[in-house]
């Protein structure tokens, strides 16, 4: 008979084999080249949008002086530089704030700023306008005072300068424009006589000579060639994370290698179980007087088919599947505001394609291998010898059926043990990952604040970001109207200031400063007032001796710094201990102007900076201030507060409904715990979808593997049973013999899932406890790990139930 109507025949006869296979074969390829192609698609189309809408600079340096500026244009890793003046806040007369720049038609250009409506400032004291707000239109004039920070012989002041600006022409851009919402910004044409009140501060906009290769990295050394401080020149950070995606390659992935794992692990899996079938088919088509090179071509070209099959299925599925993926999962490092604008078009990734067909070859090719040694070793003689065979039969024949059935059971979970606990283990390894962000996620809610650490409120209410902070409606006022309301609880009010340390020549770390900490410098800081109660009660505080005194204000400093790019925390302060009294400038507010004032405080303890700044994406690097909101009153002359984090007992319709008439409609911004935009928490919630997604997957390659496995070995067992059955063993004892083998598997399989989860959340909790102090706790997550226990347990009594009954039937 031809030798290829021969293999078909036989996978004809084994054609459940071959239909479990390649569906197992399908799923694992369909997720990995799925989510491969969304990825690379949104990395090519996130890559094309910055292309077209993001600023083509690797950095800025804001404020800078004449001397920084020369420095940084002399300097050997910086190719262009473009500068315009650095103005500061614009504050019109009903209190609102405008961010002001000088209008530079290169910088303009470079920042793809797009003039939609009206014209170019051509005039002096005309402006274009980046929109925000709504609040203007082109012809209008806006009147008020330009507050300008600068500084005389070493001391910060500030000066008011009255203005009366026309807006000619509004510019927008996609990525600007969206981060921006909520605040305006205008670009001014500076005449020569407003050009020489304002002092010579700078915003650089920088080019690298390695182009955009590394700007966070060109940005930390040029800090560090100039002697400046490590924060001043920053990276373009949209651009940088676009390009920092765009390089990455999906198997970087622990969730890609994951797949890529089961991918191969899984065919593996059943391919060696339904070897016991090949070797039986081998032998018999061994004695009928087949040739080796007949036994391999029929099984290879199984294979064959299979892959083949497999292959077109799985890539036409994954190109649907990868359609979902663009439009539910953001891949990139976007915010989801700028996800929602970008093309959600499919780049066909042939290499994908590749890597997938040959992820699909390699289980098959080590069971080939295997089953080549096998078969090739096997003799006709060997075949034929059942005198052997006999005596071992009849000797096991001799036993009680209550042994043989022992001996049978014990057998059978010592054949299959490897085999069926591989999806375990690949679903234990998805659910770990699942387990320690949920561990990470604590400790950014709860402990690092590097954005807000009262993420434990559900409500973050805050000022319209372009309304002057004393005119706000966030005043003592309605913060108590809010506490009167029985259905707003857990309230914690949090306002920030600009201030300066006014340095008595020790006081600073010189890695901070970068050079001497010189008498009477005045180094940058910042007060933060807070409940100290609230602060002291979530252990932020190490320290609160000076817990209130009537001399000076009590405050507490941060003494380092964590320094995200060398990983490790920072020391800023030395020679300061609680007791000391210390030296501020703080711009006090009085008679509708602000001034610079020295105050006093007193150090009533130090702030815990494994729980207070693990992370400085939006944070600069300052020795902080914080202090209770009676003493931050006190400093800078004004109450209220710029945000309030509380709980709400009731509907959010009746809340937004109470707010509006406590505080005047579009006089506040609120936004829900769930839309915080900090990048990390951004990250977290990608990272834990594609987690969700990658376990979603493994579980259901974990069952089918499970029930396709234990098909074919309940397939294997037919004669078994039936040989069993004649020698007495009853159907009654049959089936507890099964019920049995699926107890064990329940538990065995639950002890693995359980044992696996916790040793990764154990070496996770060691490994960041290291540089995060005690501020890192290991949240188990017990339910959810039980849970996952309880569901493997249950998946295999589950399926031997459904595949037992099939056969039992049978």
């Amino acid at each position: 008979m031809n030798m290829y109507i021969l293999g078909l025949k036989y996978i004809k006869s084994h054609v459940r084999r071959v239909i479990y296979l390649s569906i197992i074969i399908v799923f694992s390829l369909v997720s990995l080249v799925s989510i491969s192609i969304a990825t690379k698609s949104q990395m090519i189309n996130s890559k094309k949008f910055i292309d077209e809408n993001s600023a083509l600079y690797g950095a800025v340096a804001n404020n800078i002086d004449k001397t920084t500026l020369d420095n940084i244009k002399n300097s050997k890793r910086v190719d262009k530089v473009y500068q315009t003046k650095n103005i500061g806040e614009f504050i019109e007369n009903n209190g609102k704030i405008l961010l002001l720049e000088e209008y530079n038609e290169k910088v303009n250009e470079i920042s793809k700023l797009k003039l939609i409506l009206g014209r170019l400032p051509f005039n002096d004291e005309e402006a274009i306008l980046l929109d925000g707000t709504g609040n203007h239109k082109i012809g209008d004039y806006i009147d008020g005072v330009v507050k300008v920070n600068y500084e005389e012989n070493g001391i910060n002041k500030i000066r008011y300068i009255s203005k009366k600006i026309k807006i000619t022409g509004i510019v927008y851009n996609k990525i600007k424009s969206t981060e921006m919402r909520g605040m305006d910004q205008l670009y001014i044409k500076m005449g020569d006589g407003f050009k020489n009140i304002i002092p010579d501060k700078f915003n650089a906009y920088i080019s690298f000579k390695t182009g955009f290769k590394d700007p966070e990295g060109e940005s930390y050394g040029l800090n560090t060639e100039l002697n400046l401080p490590k924060n001043l020149v920053t990276y373009n950070k949209i651009l940088t994370n676009t390009e920092n995606t765009y390089k990455q390659f999906f198997i970087a992935s622990p969730e890609i290698k994951n797949l890529i794992l089961a991918g191969i692990l899984f065919p593996l899996v059943f391919l060696f179980i339904a070897s016991r079938d090949v070797f039986a088919d081998a032998a018999l088509l061994r004695v009928v007087g087949s040739s080796k090179k007949k036994v391999f071509f029929i099984f290879g070209l199984e294979n064959v088919l299979i892959i083949l099959i497999s292959n077109i299925i799985s890539f036409i599925l994954s190109y649907y599947a990868s359609l979902i993926y663009m439009k539910k999962v953001n891949f990139t490092l976007f915010s989801d505001d700028l996800f929602r604008l970008m093309d959600k078009s499919i780049h066909m990734d042939y290499r994908t394609y590749i890597i997938s067909f040959v992820i699909s070859i390699i289980p098959f090719a080590i069971v080939f291998l295997y089953e080549f040694y096998v078969i090739n070793n096997l003799s006709v003689v060997d075949l034929t010898n059942y005198n052997h065979r006999r005596k071992e039969i009849n000797r096991i024949l001799l036993r009680p059926t209550t042994k043989i059935h022992k001996k049978l059971l014990l057998i059978n979970i010592q054949k299959n043990a490897i085999y069926l606990m591989v999806p375990v283990i690949m679903l234990s390894l998805s659910l770990s990952r699942y387990v320690i962000n949920i561990n990470r996620d604590y400790f950014d809610k709860n402990v690092d604040s590097s954005v807000n650490f009262f993420m434990g409120r559900e409500y973050n209410l805050t000022n319209s970001s372009n309304i002057y902070r004393p005119k706000s409606n966030l005043n003592d006022r309605n913060i108590g109207r809010f506490r009167d309301d029985n259905r707003i609880n857990n309230i914690v009010t949090k306002s920030s200031k600009g201030a300066y340390f006014i340095s008595n020549g020790k006081m600073f770390n010189e890695y901070f400063l970068n050079n001497r900490d010189l008498n009477g410098r005045e180094i940058e800081t910042v007060i933060t007032g807070v409940d100290d109660d609230f602060l002291i009660r979530n252990g932020f505080i190490t320290n609160n001796k000076f817990k209130s005194t009537l001399e000076y204000p009590v405050a507490y400093l941060r003494s380092k710094v964590y320094n995200k790019l060398e990983t490790k925390m920072i020391p800023t302060m030395k020679n300061i201990k609680v007791g000391d009294v210390i030296k501020i400038k703080v711009a006090q507010y009085s008679n509708g102007r602000e001034a610079y004032k020295t105050k006093k405080i007193i150090v009533g303890g130090f702030i815990d900076d494994s729980k207070w700044s693990r992370k400085v994406v939006s944070q600069l690097l300052l020795p902080e201030i914080i202090t209770d909101t009676d003493n931050f009153k006190k400093l800078v002359g004004y109450g209220g507060a710029d945000e309030i984090n509380f709980n709400y007992n009731g509907n959010s319709k009746n809340l937004r409904a109470y707010m509006d008439k406590v505080l005047g409609k579009n006089n506040y911004k609120i936004i829900s715990e769930t839309e915080f935009k900090h990048i990390d928490q951004y990250e977290h919630r990608l990272l834990m979808k594609k987690i969700i997604v990658n376990i979603i997957y493994i579980s259901v390659l974990s069952i089918i593997t499970i029930y396709t496995s234990l098909n074919m070995i309940f397939e294997q067992r037919k004669r078994e049973n039936t040989i069993m059955r004649h020698i007495g063993l009853s159907k009654k004892n049959m089936i507890l013999m099964y019920i049995k083998e699926s107890v064990f598997w329940a538990i065995f399989s639950g002890a693995i899932m359980f044992g696996i989860v916790s040793y990764k959340s154990i070496h996770d909790y060691l490994v960041n406890i290291k540089y995060l102090g005690d501020g890192y706790k290991m949240i188990f997550s017990f339910e959810t790990v039980s849970l996952a226990t309880l569901y493997v347990s249950v998946l295999f009594v589950l399926v031997f139930i459904v595949v037992l009954k099939k056969r039992i039937e049978e």
